[in-house]
C-alpha cells in the first residue's frame, strides 16, 4: 500500500492532493447534461469518504497532529460528506446545477 512507504513529510502533500481532487471533481462542469455534473459529485463524494475514513488514521500512523496536519480539511471533508448527497439528488433529479 502507498501509504505503508510514505514518509510523515509527504502525509499532508498526500492529504491536500487527494483533498484538491474533490474539490475540482466537485466543480467540474461539463457539457450540458445532469447525468454528466451528478457523476462528477459522486466521483467528489467517493473521495471525501476516503479521506474522511482515512486520513485520521494515517496521521496517527505516522505519529503526527491530526489538527496541525489535516484539521481544518478533515473538517471539510466531513462537511462535504453530508451535503453532497443532496446535491446529487438536486442536479440528477432536478437539473439544479447551483
Amino acid at each position: 500500500m502507498l501509504t505503508e512507504a510514505m514518509e510523515a513529510d509527504d502525509v499532508r502533500p498526500f492529504l491536500n492532493s487527494h483533498f484538491m481532487t474533490c474539490r475540482l471533481l466537485s466543480r467540474y462542469m461539463p457539457p450540458p447534461g445532469a447525468s454528466q455534473r451528478a457523476e462528477g459529485i459522486v466521483a467528489a463524494l467517493k473521495r471525501y469518504r476516503y479521506l474522511k475514513r482515512t486520513s485520521r488514521a494515517l496521521c496517527e500512523k505516522k505519529g503526527l497532529d491530526y489538527e496541525a496536519v489535516f484539521g481544518e480539511e478533515g473538517r471539510v471533508c466531513d462537511e462535504m460528506v453530508e451535503l453532497l448527497p443532496s446535491k446529487i439528488d438536486r442536479v440528477h433529479f432536478h437539473g439544479d446545477f447551483s
